[in-house]
């Protein structure tokens, strides 16, 4: 995971794509199975000022993440592996 730069593009695109189709749920799970894996829980809630606690029960099963602490979340990500994310609007 911390050698392939193409795998945290992707990740990342395929988490914001859930959110924007509506699959919160499974979105949660994967930022919260990234984080850990990418760098832990304690580490990334520094990071982004939010407590760990806070952090763990928002993406955990029943969590319910503000648009806000999923924007911080995403531009964390984003800024960590230098990845621009951009939105492409395309026919259903």
């Amino acid at each position: 995971m911390q050698r392939d730069k193409n795998f945290h593009a992707e990740l990342l695109a395929s988490m914001v794509t859930q959110l924007l189709e509506g699959d919160l749920d499974m979105a949660r799970h994967q930022f919260r199975e990234y984080i850990i894996g990418d760098m832990g829980l304690e580490q990334f809630a520094q990071e982004i000022d939010i407590p760990a606690k806070s952090l763990s029960r928002m993406l955990g099963p029943n969590g319910n993440p503000t648009s806000q602490n999923l924007i911080k979340i995403i531009t964390s990500v984003s800024k960590r592996h230098n990845i621009k994310l951009r939105a492409i609007a395309e026919p259903a």
